[in-house]
């Protein structure tokens, strides 16, 4: 075939996200391609051939693209207040109006066909009229030409509306994103109200009521993800809200015309009965949101092990989680159960009252009027009948979806209305209260006060009067929760501020603001935001590659040696949110970030928390080095011996407010800040002092730089190619009860569809009665091939004798009878009982297979939850969580509601195909000759479509990821970006994003007007050849059969569109099993219980660890993480571990919960190896407290006692002890110093008002980073282990509350084997000993003052560099005294 013109495109730039595509064929065509579709063509016939790429689509039209739609909305929607609706209607109201031009011959056209129906039919009865004439050849074109038009106006008005959806959900998308960039970061006050109203919803159990206080951003999410889609139907379908009214009206006239009277009382009756199936539709409902909610219950529980599998795993807490959530999931298939049941109920109530319907106007014509019924009379009305009962039905369908929808917009114009953050001029300008030069800006504020958007009971930053030194080093210091965080939200403007007034030079603002350059300022959050991307474009974020630069950056932020250990360098992928790096690397590519950008301004929150002494120190010579020359850097930091000595002004943060400022000398001298001496920090020069682990102290050399070949961490999602295979058939098979279910279910549909055909064969028989003429298949075929002598002879045979009635069974062979034998009652009587049968059976079939769907959903979860609970971390490391999410949501949610009534659409629908072929072939047997025509045609057009429908289906599923997970992502990191001032860069991400959905999208349904148009042709020639044949066998035809004929003829076109569309979506349904099917083979831990090599109840009931030659991999075809190491920990010690990031102390660690296996030795604790018990029974007696707290979403009592095993008292005292609350009562109204809260990026709450009900929301949002360490540490006193790991435990506390928890450590620990992988020094300083890890191997292990004194020691290298030695040995030797006294 040859392409149509393409008319050349200029080359453009590609903007991230982008492809090179073939421009789109669709407008460039010729008008008959785009009536028919025929543009689509090169896609389905390259969709056959093989598997599309989404490199393979064409562009989607200039005018269809993201940027073109949102760039008209600002020209109609001048006014804020402008309803999102209306705004929508000025920008689509053209494509409106050519919607409406196509549906309106649509609406007439599809009532020709039962006029068509009436004359052929009308004709057949006249037995006097003689052979056909032109005029009635005339009805049977009309039926042909009348099928084509009205098809193809329904196709043409069905695409502009995909392509109105499109417009629609561009404009909404980018709106929503871009509010979402411009907002404030608060709830609503609608929502608000509405949370107060709801406060203190809890269960019985204590947890908070998730469903009763959702998250701001799942609300935020939720616009994106489920209310702009809800838009799709009735934007898409708009014209069916005036088109089935305008069908209702134009049948309801033709009926009258027919019928008289007795047609308006079925119509009154058709009135007076439709509330009952509404009114049952409407309790449905209800069910279903039941459904939902057990639906929410079971995926926030799943949400809950997902986002903290390693404390699941670290505390063995798998078997719970999944008992939790196989109640949940109980729950959920019993109410998924009870309102299929219902959902029967209610299509035997649907299909009952047409059938009353039908009775009441056939009685009525025959009993009350007196007429007598004909075929023609009898099967125009079924099909007038069927359109109106269709424009009935289907309206409430829209209407409730335009009600939906309208909801939705609604709730998208409050968003788009709420309040945004506002950027002040004062924030770009200079004042001038100093006298300062004008042309230097001032950073700072001037008697402010702010607090959280819209919070009742809020923290407050208050009196705020300070200004940093353009160009120099600042730092922010206080005790944990003192606000420092907050006060450089405040200078970033994302605090609401309720007086004075704060200053930040921003290059964004203006108009004359750069597009690219952004705002000039670059900021670190306290817990690092990473994208899902290699390390090097998260360290570029968008800036240009330079080499030199690039060098320069990563080797100040110590990321050099990071390089080499990653298996691909800098390009490695990261996943979400950094999950394969630890904390320290974190914050490092995220201060590499902002080092690396032409920002002036530089505001670090707490980026040394996470790194060890000697990185920190590395990190603080950068920092203060050429490389930041000349930027204004304001630090918030709890390093403060390290850090305050450079600086050119220190602030003091207490409670909110500046306790003082000034330089380090005045700070001290005010005694603001207790044991900090000024040491004169290290030469610019020295550079001995970096982070490396060498015994000389001096920089690895730079190893010649060799290319690594990029690894992808997180593999693209895998997109199943080509047909469902078998296997996955039998997954499903199996799980759903195997052979005897799915035998007993074929049969159920062959004895349903012969009982559905004897329903319209009862009524052909009745209409041939009462024509005095019957006819059957048998009579037929003798009359075609008996000679007529030979039949004359027969049917004279069996004629009465002496004038005598017929025999009964003569009379039904050859429907011999007269007039007035025919009994309405019994013919009426006869209808009603098959009708009944056939509902019987078409109930039987629903609930047989929806028996054997919950079978198989119930199979199949249970099977994909114990797999993904029991898998590898390394499975949840490479596995974005959302993509682990979708297969227990949507594919799970696929399974329960489509993939059985898919099989059973399919299967329906080829019953019915044979059914309708059988009918029409019985009557007329020469209809078999273009009947085999006529289905190979089918069967060409569902080969072709099929795999493309496929291919296009998987990509959209597989392009609407993307859109979420962008917005996921800028949604965690909004204050970054904002700061940074590249909202617009990723503004133009996510319209790259809905413009590669949106392709996928529309070209899935142009392929599916391609499809209908073809299928409509060749329906069209099958009602046209049973027209052709009834007329040429009008002699021998009996009506009723010809007008059964005829009908069928025209329901082959829709059955074989649902065959085929079945069969499509079936295959689409059945991907579903297939990614859970693919989860099946998830390699496992090894068992949780190990029967008969279970420990003592009572172990380990000392805590010693011996560690024997051991060798451990991250696989076996990799090198050694850990070299063969032996040593020996004893019962009670309290172990440092210290070590270069790389050098196998984390390692080492997860290594005692055997997240790996040795490759070699052994691990054995208090005498029995942890390699010969199940996991649970090990990882059930340690306890680990991460580097990277981890809070579930519920309430203080559930996380420190998830399954309610613990008395209050207990809970009260580790809060207690962990020093998360006072040491007074928890009502107390004084708060401690030291516990003043820091804002992060919520509410926070006042640790004098924390009781065990204290809500915690997601990820502990709504504590500081430091009251999160010690939630996790009063969790690990909960568990009183005998052996406790802490990785970096105390990282974000400040030094007295650090010193209060190693006090605890001491005192409440002190039975217990603590292994501390430490960066402080100075928090290991009093351990029993120090363990030295060099490069997976162990370089020192004694006591520390051992090593201290050790000349040339690595650790005694670390002390030196982190500037307190003396302090560090003074704490040793006073260790050692203790010891000493205590022998």
């Amino acid at each position: 075939m040859t392409r149509p013109y393409q008319p050349l495109t200029p080359i453009k730039k590609l903007k991230e996200g982008e492809s090179v595509r073939l421009p789109s064929p669709e407008y460039s065509s010729s008008l008959y391609s785009q009536l028919t579709f025929a543009w689509v063509n090169y896609m389905v016939y390259l969709g056959f051939k093989r598997p599309l790429q989404d490199i393979d689509l064409a562009d989607i039209e200039t005018q269809d693209c993201s940027v073109y739609s949102t760039h008209l909305l600002p020209f109609v929607r001048l006014h804020r207040e402008d309803s999102l609706f209306w705004s929508l209607f000025k920008v689509l109201k053209w494509e409106f109006f050519a919607q409406f031009l196509w549906a309106l011959p649509w609406c007439i056209l599809i009532n020709v066909s039962p006029y068509c129906l009436n004359k052929i039919i009308g004709y057949i009865e006249c037995k006097t009229c003689g052979p056909p004439t032109a005029i009635n050849y005339l009805y049977v074109f009309g039926l042909l030409f009348s099928s084509l038009i009205e098809s193809l106006c329904n196709q043409q008005a069905l695409h502009i509306g995909r392509r109105i959806f499109v417009h629609t959900i561009s404009i909404c998308n980018a709106e929503v994103f871009a509010k979402t960039l411009r907002r404030k970061d608060m709830a609503s006050p609608a929502e608000k109200s509405s949370e107060q109203d709801q406060a203190g919803d809890t269960k019985k159990d204590g947890t908070l009521n998730i469903s009763s206080k959702l998250h701001t951003r799942y609300r935020l999410v939720n616009l994106v993800a489920v209310d702009i889609k809800k838009l799709e139907i009735p934007f898409s379908y708009v014209y069916y809200l005036y088109g089935f009214p305008l069908q209702f009206i134009l049948a309801g006239i033709q009926l009258y015309q027919l019928l008289g009277y007795a047609s308006l009382v079925g119509i009154a009756s058709m009135f007076a009965t439709f509330p009952i199936p509404a009114k049952l539709y409407s309790m449905m409902l209800k069910v279903f949101r039941h459904i939902m909610n057990t639906k929410d219950e079971r995926m926030d529980a799943l949400n809950e092990m997902l986002s903290a599998i390693r404390i699941v795993k670290f505390f063995g807490w798998e078997s719970k989680f999944e008992e939790k959530i196989t109640a949940a999931r109980e729950k959920e298939l019993q109410r998924t159960k009870e309102s299929y049941i219902q959902m029967i109920f209610t299509n035997i109530i649907w299909t009952i009252v047409p059938l009353l319907n039908i009775v009441i106007i056939l009685a009525c014509y025959t009993k009350v009027f007196g007429h007598e019924i004909t075929a023609s009379k009898m099967f125009t009305t079924l099909a007038l009948f069927n359109i109106m009962r269709q424009s009935l039905n289907t309206l409430p369908w829209q209407i409730k979806n335009t009600m939906q929808a309208a909801v939705s917009l609604k709730r998208i114009n409050k968003f788009l209305l709420e309040e945004e953050l506002i950027k002040d001029t004062a924030v770009t300008k200079v004042n001038a209260k100093a006298g300062t030069n004008i042309s230097q800006p001032i950073i700072g504020f001037v008697n402010a006060s702010y607090a959280w958007p819209n919070k009742e009971q809020r923290f407050k930053l208050k009196n705020l009067n300070v200004d940093f030194p353009v160009g120099k080093f600042s730092v922010i210091i206080g005790p944990t929760g003192s606000g420092k965080s907050a006060l450089l939200l405040a200078l970033l403007g994302e605090l609401e501020r309720l007086e004075g007034q704060q200053y930040m030079p921003r290059l964004d603002y203006g108009r004359s603001a750069s597009r690219d350059e952004g705002s000039g300022i670059a900021y670190v959050a306290q817990t690092a935001w990473l994208q899902n991307t290699t390390i090097r474009n998260n360290i570029l974020f968008g800036r240009e590659f330079d080499q030199e630069r690039y060098d320069a950056v990563v080797e100040g932020c110590a990321l050099l040696v990071d390089f080499e250990i990653l298996e691909s360098g800098d390009a490695t992928e990261i996943g979400e949110q950094g999950i394969t790096l630890s904390g320290g690397q974190k914050q490092r590519i995220s201060l590499a970030r902002a080092i690396y950008s032409n920002a002036r301004v530089l505001l670090l929150d707490d980026c040394l928390s996470a790194v060890d002494s000697h990185t920190g120190k590395h990190l603080f010579q950068t920092l203060t080095g050429p490389l930041v020359a000349g930027r204004t850097v304001l630090m918030v930091t709890h390093q403060v011996q390290l850090t305050m000595t450079s600086a050119s002004l220190v602030v003091v943060m207490n409670k909110g407010e500046i306790l003082g400022s000034g330089t380090p000398q005045e700070v001290i001298s005010s005694e603001w800040v207790d044991n900090v001496s000024l040491v004169a920090p290290a030469a610019d020069g020295d550079s001995s002092e970096v982070s490396t682990l060498n015994s000389e102290g001096e920089q690895q050399p730079k190893a010649k730089k060799s290319e690594k070949k990029a690894v992808k961490l997180t593999e693209d999602e895998k997109k199943i190619e080509g047909a469902v295979t078998w296997r996955v058939y039998k997954t499903y098979l199996t799980a759903s009860g195997g052979w005897p279910f799915w035998i007993g279910l074929v049969i159920l549909f062959f004895t349903r569809e012969l009982v559905n055909v004897s329903q319209n064969a009862w009524l052909a028989i009745w209409a041939n009665k009462a024509a005095q003429s019957t006819g059957s298949f048998a009579i037929k075929t003798f009359d075609y091939m008996t000679p007529a002598p030979v039949a004359q002879s027969l049917y004279a045979a069996f004629a009465p004798r002496n004038g005598g009635s017929y025999g009964v069974i003569t009379m039904a062979v050859f429907g011999k009878g007269e007039p007035e034998t025919v009994d309405i009652n019994y013919y009426l009587g006869v209808y009603i009982l098959i009708s009944l049968f056939t509902l019987i059976f078409t109930s039987l079939t629903n609930y047989y297979t929806i028996i054997g769907g919950l079978l198989a959903s119930r199979s199949l979860h249970e099977q994909l939850l114990r797999k993904v609970s029991r898998a590898k971390v390394r499975f949840f490391d490479t596995t974005p969580m959302g993509r682990i999410i979708n297969r227990f949501s949507s594919d799970i949610s696929t399974i329960d509601d489509d993939v059985s009534n898919g099989i059973q659409g399919v299967f329906g629908s080829v019953v019915t195909v044979v059914g309708i072929v059988a009918i029409i072939s019985a009557s007329m047997p020469l209809f078999m000759i273009p009947a085999v025509f006529i289905v190979a045609i089918y069967g060409v057009i569902g080969a072709l479509y099929v795999p493309v429908s496929r291919d296009l289906k998987r990509l959209n599923s597989n392009s609407r990821s993307p859109i979420l997970i962008h917005f996921n992502e800028a949604l965690t990191g909004l204050a970054t970006i904002r700061a940074y001032g590249f909202e617009r860069r990723f503004r133009s991400k996510n319209l790259i994003n809905q413009d590669n959905n949106n392709r996928t999208f529309f070209l899935l349904w142009s392929t599916n007007r391609w499809l209908h148009w073809r299928v409509d042709i060749a329906g069209a020639l099958v009602a046209f050849v049973t027209g052709i044949l009834i007329m040429q066998n009008y002699d021998d035809i009996e009506p009723g059969w010809a007008a059964m004929s005829l009908s069928y003829a025209l329901m082959f076109t829709t059955t074989i569109v649902w065959l085929i569309r079945n069969y499509a979506q079936n295959e689409m349904n059945l991907n579903s099993v297939e990614r859970v099917a693919e989860y099946m083979n998830l390699e496992e831990e090894p068992p949780a219980i190990i029967e008969g090599s279970r420990p003592p109840a009572s172990w380990p009931y000392a805590g010693e660890i011996v560690v024997d030659h051991l060798v451990m991999k991250y696989a076996p075809d990799t090198p050694a993480v850990i070299k063969d190491i032996s040593f020996r920990i004893n019962a009670g010690e309290k172990i440092g571990v210290v070590g270069r990031t790389g050098s196998g102390k984390s390692t080492f660690a997860i290594s005692l919960f055997r997240f790996m296996d040795p490759a070699s030795g052994s691990i054995t604790i208090d005498g029995i190896d942890i390699c010969k018990i199940g996991l649970h029974d090990l990882r059930s007696n340690l306890t680990i407290i991460p580097q990277d707290p981890i809070l579930f979403k519920g309430t203080l009592r559930s996380n420190l006692d998830p399954f309610g095993e613990r008395e209050d008292r207990e809970l009260w005292e580790a809060l207690r002890r962990s020093h998360l609350i006072p040491d007074t009562r928890p009502n107390s109204k004084a708060p401690s110093y030291r516990n003043s809260l820091e804002i992060t990026a919520n509410e926070t709450v006042d640790p004098s008002k924390i009781t065990l009900d204290t809500p915690v929301k997601e990820n502990g949002s709504n504590f500081s980073q430091g009251q999160r360490q010690l939630i996790a540490l009063a969790r690990a006193l909960v568990r009183q282990s005998k052996i406790i790991v802490m990785d970096e435990a105390t990282a974000s506390v400040d030094f007295e509350t650090d010193l209060k928890i190693q006090g605890t450590i001491r005192q409440e620990m002190a039975n217990s084997t603590i292994i501390t992988i430490a960066h402080r020094i100075r928090t290991i300083a009093d351990f029993d000993r120090v363990l030295v890890m060099n490069a997976g191997e162990i370089a020192e292990f004694d006591k520390p003052l051992v090593l201290m004194k050790k000349e040339d020691g690595l650790f005694r290298s670390m002390c030196e560099r982190s500037a307190e030695f003396d302090a560090l040995l003074a704490i040793a030797e006073e260790k050692e005294k203790r010891d000493a006294e205590r022998k």
